[in-house]
């Protein structure tokens, strides 16, 4: 926190100024032409000097935020009018004349104001008038300025009379944005306004933030009275006790139910916030319950359906830098004991870079902007989704840029000076050496191209939007009603830029808008949904102006409708219930649709089915419960906790009445546990003494297997976990003998010694002798990470005891970090071979040749993936193109990733930097496409372990942020001996052809998150294997953030070798946990059910359904 303490006392301690670069020439036509003010008339500049009056960053963080820009039709003369917001001049308002020219007519419309410092704007008409009033955001009560917010109601002659006081709104204080929609349903406009706390040393105290009340500093919800607007916040839910920041304010609806949800996105410390619309004029935060994570410094937001499944999705934008140097040289994640301390006084998890929150068929979101390429656009502010070429799906517009960029590392270590920290007289020395510190925060806006729903391209070149400059509040809207969306940006110091669309004149491509008339007071039908179908297909859009940041649309609605010259079908939902249906409509038009035209009270659309494949059993009653224990405390530089790899889980009938019982494992200091299932498929602990005496060991394996043929199952657990220093006896597997009757005792003499951490167990008669031996997998040498441990071959006497013949297997020492293997008959010959799978290593394929296994090699030729190596876990084999031979899937990290987006290859290098302890050191890095490596580390991680001169070769944040991993080797003087890498991180399909396999990339559902563990069953009972796959996790380094987007992913199989990922929806799974295994379990009363055990949490059943 104290980092972030620093920019609220000290980033102020500079002024800034600014200047506006020439625009690079074009050569090539781009999709959107900026246009240039003598051809608009549009010569708005928000003209922020680096101190007025009192003003600058000192007193107002917040100074260089930008303003709002507006778009509607002010004269309802069917051209679109703009709106924009100066800070601390003359707020400006330009009529549109056609062909892209405007007329200034802000003086004579009474608009410009009179507030000392504007931020946000929205226009809607207040009064349900059918004219478009201007309300505006601004600061007052605030270090002595003067001003509140402002209401221009629109006098029908191009004129406005402000009335703020009259409706109730003059609101006076730390306003950012303002929202006008029907949250109640009682056919007028409501409002909820944004604000931010004000900057004082104790709003990071969270325990009295909650205590703390400030008018002036907290949002506030507005009913509508009769044109009076009442402040309900308290009685309607809404949180006015915590010290929030406001910046973004979005609203949709979130959980599909009909009624408008908020988003407000906080920077800072607090999270975002979620209200979901109680339907009885109240509102309940639950933002946990249907998100994992947030970003951490929220700035804009949108709310659309940026995938067309019919479901809301949610963008907000951070400050996270693209690339790797800019990314060392800006604050980027809390340390790992920050982020720990932190969740422990329940703070919401968050992340520093942009979200893009995908709808899960309304239950929850799943976070994929790294997946889908828009998740660092730097000091960013505003997201618009839309779609800018007409081809049915939304792109993503952001701006971005601020004059001086407060979050550069070498300024805020500046800054935490103690002769700096709590200045208020600075002389003009220091004040002048602050301000040069700091970097230019110019970018350039960035547009990205929806590709597929799920994968956007960066189109910001060629479009001819990457012109640099401060661009903060924008809007879209089809300024010359030539059908496609022209774009304007608010910017700071420089012209308003105003971008042209040539979509239509570049190809053909159709449109269709839509204006609502709404029947009462909500003239526009604010809150209304539009569905529209056209050759199979589906856009959602619904009409709600406040947008981006500090900004507002049109209330008209643009599809986008490529090549299609008709519209199958259009249903609208208005909020006061009514539905309509309209069919085969003509593209290229406004099409206006009058509310008292719509009769129907009942749905039109087809009723979302609750029914999934899977059923939720009952919550099994064992929770695991995890030890306080972080390996990053020991080795600060590796990307995975590799102590959290629990909770062990293996299936089988125990007490021979015929019916699946359970084993779960514990962590270290936690009891594993034996479920006796009964004849109504419930399950009820069977305590087992033997497993008491041995909760100190940490289980992450299990298997139930009869080890010495009584006709029994016994039960083999692993041992593993990084906690464990050396060969200590905690380290040691666990065979335990059944009686028969599901009574456990251990055999300690069954085993060999195996004191090291350890990762799975496979039962196989490796040697055809009629009893079972054991593969055991080694994970790594503990607190030497990149060092793997040996694995086992455990070959049966016949009895149940095991002797270790590893010595005849050569390589089993070598195998890797194995985290899975399982025993197949690739080459159809009637034995058992052998595939494993690991972290840094490829898939591997070991033949049985009469009892001795042989590596092979594990790809065919012909196999479009070459590269294997990665972060493997999860195998799961079947028929699945049934032909007659074995084929199998493996789990990998998934491309939502930092350590995958845009990079060629990881590495992981073990060096000769000794830490306490003789360990080695070792360090990931990324290797650019251009052969450059790169170390992960920030400059202050790396400085806590390296040796004393770092610091002197490398003083500064910048002076390391371009240092390759040869440079870095060169000056401090190490070397890097040992290496591993990852080039492959998709979960892959190996189909079998000859005994050689053929590799192909799963579907995109099952690359969103890391891969734990993979069942293959026939799910729905076609006759063809299916594949059920989930993971998450947590265990990741700060810079990783969170794995937690997977849900439980179900792969249709087609018989033939490919897979249909099913929709959240038709699948019924919403598991949002750190799975770490699933066990298909045959239920008494004759259904299948599937066991999901989740480190740090309960078991959960789940049930196909009938």
């Amino acid at each position: 926190m104290k980092l972030w303490n620093a920019i609220i006392f000290l980033s102020g301690l500079l002024s800034i100024g600014m200047f506006q670069r020439c625009a690079p020439e074009r050569k090539e036509p781009t999709l959107f032409e900026r246009v240039d003010s003598s051809a608009t008339h549009i010569g708005f500049v928000n003209v922020v000097p680096e101190q007025l009056g009192k003003l600058s960053v000192v007193e107002y963080l917040y100074y260089y935020n930008g303003g709002g820009v507006a778009t509607g039709d002010i004269n309802n003369d069917g051209l679109v009018d703009v709106f924009l917001v100066s800070n601390h001049g003359a707020n400006k308002l330009y009529l549109n004349k056609g062909n892209f020219k405007f007329e200034d007519i802000s003086h004579d419309a009474g608009i410009e104001g009179f507030s000392e410092w504007k931020t946000g704007v929205t226009l809607a008409d207040v009064n349900g008038d059918g004219w478009l009033d201007i309300y505006v955001c601004a600061l007052g009560n605030f270090n002595g300025l003067e001003g509140s917010n402002e209401l221009y109601i629109n006098n029908h002659d191009k004129s406005f009379t402000e009335q703020a006081d009259r409706y109730g709104l003059d609101f006076s204080g730390m306003a950012t944005q303002s929202a006008f929609f029907d949250y109640d349903h009682d056919g007028d406009l409501d409002l909820y306004l944004l604000t931010h706390a004000k900057h004082v040393a104790r709003s990071y105290d969270r325990a009295m933030g909650q205590t703390l009340t400030d008018h002036a500093a907290v949002d506030h919800l507005f009913r509508n009275d009769n044109d009076t607007f009442k402040d309900v916040s308290v009685d309607a839910g809404i949180d006015t006790a915590s010290l929030s920041y406001g910046l973004g304010l979005s609203i949709g609806d979130l959980n599909n139910d009909g009624w408008e949800d908020l988003y407000v996105g906080n920077d800072f410390y607090e999270g975002d916030e979620v209200y979901i619309n109680q339907q009885n004029g109240t509102f309940k935060e639950q933002g946990k319950n249907f998100f994992d994570y947030f970003s951490r410094y929220t700035r804009g937001s949108d709310i659309a359906d940026i995938n067309n499944d019919g479901f809301d999705d949610v963008m907000t934008l951070d400050i996270r830098a693209d690339g790797d140097a800019l990314e060392k040289v800006t604050i980027t994640e809390d340390p790992w004991e920050l982020f720990s301390y932190k969740k422990s006084y329940h703070y919401s998890p968050q992340f520093s870079h942009n979200a893009l929150q995908i709808n899960n068929a309304g239950k929850n979101f799943s976070e994929q902007s790294i997946s889908a390429g828009v998740y660092a656009t730097g000091w960013s502010w505003s997201t618009l989704l839309a779609d800018f070429n007409n081809d049915g799906q939304k792109d993503i517009f952001v701006t971005a840029g601020i004059p001086k960029a407060l979050n550069d590392l070498d300024y805020l270590d500046f800054a935490h000076k103690d002769s700096l920290r709590y200045a208020v007289d600075l002389s003009d020395v220091h004040r002048k050496k602050a301000f040069d510190m700091m970097p230019d925060g110019r970018a350039t806006s960035r547009i990205f191209e929806n590709i597929d729903g799920t994968h956007f391209q960066d189109r910001s070149q060629p479009w001819g939007t990457d012109l640099p400059g401060y661009a903060s509040g924008a809007v879209y809207a089809d300024l010359d009603n030539d059908g496609d969306l022209d774009v304007i940006t608010n910017t700071i110091n420089g012209p308003a830029a105003v971008y042209k669309n040539h979509t239509r004149e570049n190809g053909n491509s159709n449109y269709l808008t839509v204006r609502l008339a709404g029947e009462g007071k909500n003239t526009a039908g604010i809150g209304a949904v539009v569905h529209l179908f056209v050759k199979g297909t589906q856009q959602k859009l619904q009409v709600m102006p406040t947008r981006g940041f500090l900004s507002a649309v049109s209330t008209d609605l643009f599809f986008g409708l490529k090549d299609r010259a008709t519209v199958d079908s259009l249903i609208v939902q208005w909020p006061s219930g009514k539905t309509q249906k309209l069919e085969g409509l003509k593209s290229n038009t406004t099409l206006v649709i009058d509310e008292k035209t719509a009769s129907l009270k009942k749905p039109l659309l087809p009723r979302v089915t609750e029914r999934g494949l899977f059923e939720e059993g009952p919550t099994q009653p064992y929770r695991h419960k995890e030890n306080e224990y972080f390996d990053f405390y020991r080795e600060p530089l590796i990307p995975f906790l590799v102590s959290r790899e629990g909770p062990a889980l293996a299936v089988g009938d125990v007490n021979g009445d015929g019916r699946e019982d359970y084993y779960v494992g514990g962590a270290k200091h936690q009891v594993g546990a034996l479920f006796l299932q009964q004849g109504d498929g419930s399950f009820q602990p069977h305590r087992q003494p033997a497993f008491d005496k041995d909760a100190v060991f940490e289980d992450v394996d299990a298997t139930f297997v009869d080890v010495d043929n009584d006709k029994d199952l016994d039960l083999y657990v692993v041992s593993g976990g990084n906690e464990f220093y050396g060969t200590m006896e905690n380290q040691q597997d666990r065979l335990y003998r059944n009686d028969g009757q599901g009574n456990f005792s251990r055999d300690e003499a069954a085993l060999p010694k195996l004191l090291q951490n350890k990762s799975c167990v496979r039962p196989c008669d490796i040697d055809k002798d009629g009893d079972i031996d054991l593969f055991v997998g080694g994970r790594i040498v503990p607190f030497q990470y990149g060092t793997p441990a040996s694995s086992f071959m455990l070959i049966n006497d016949g009895h149940g005891k095991f002797t270790d013949q590893s010595i005849h297997y050569p390589g089993m020492g070598a195998l890797g970090m194995i985290t899975d293997a399982q025993w197949l008959d690739i080459d159809k010959d009637n034995d058992a071979d052998l595939i494993v799978a690991g972290d840094w290593m490829p898939v591997r394929l070991f033949i049985n040749e009469n009892g001795t296994l042989k590596e092979s090699s594990l790809l065919d030729d012909t196999s479009p993936i070459k590269n294997l190596n990665g972060f493997w876990k999860g195998l799961a084999a079947g028929d699945f193109d049934n032909d007659g031979d074995v084929d199998f899937a493996a789990g990998n990290l998934g491309f939502n990733s930092v350590l995958y987006a845009g990079y060629k290859t990881l590495w992981l290098f073990q060096t000769d930097i000794q830490l306490p302890g003789k360990r080695s050191l070792s360090i990931t890095a990324r290797e650019t496409f251009d052969g450059k490596v790169y170390p992960l580390a920030q400059w202050s991680e790396m400085m806590s372990v390296m040796p004393d001169n770092f610091k002197e070769i490398f003083p500064t944040h910048k002076s390391y942020s371009k240092i390759t991993m040869e440079d870095l080797s060169k000056q401090i003087g190490f070397s890097y001996p040992a290496k591993a890498s990852v080039d492959q991180f998709a979960s892959l399909y190996f189909e079998n052809r000859n005994g050689k396999f053929i590799a192909k990339a799963l579907p995109d559902a099952a690359q969103r998150t890391k891969i734990f563990s993979i069942v293959a069953k026939d799910l729905n009972g076609d006759g063809h294997e299916d594949l059920l796959l989930a993971g998450n996790t947590t265990a990741a380094s700060p810079l990783q953030g969170a794995y937690l987007a997977g849900r439980g992913t179900v792969l249709l199989g087609d018989g033939k070798g490919s897979f249909l990922a099913a929709t959240a929806n038709a699948t019924g799974l919403t598991d949002r946990k750190e799975v770490r295994n699933i066990k298909p379990i045959l239920l008494g009363n004759g259904r299948r059910g599937f066991l999901f055990a989740h480190n740090n949490d309960s078991l959960q059943l789940r049930i196909l359904a009938k």
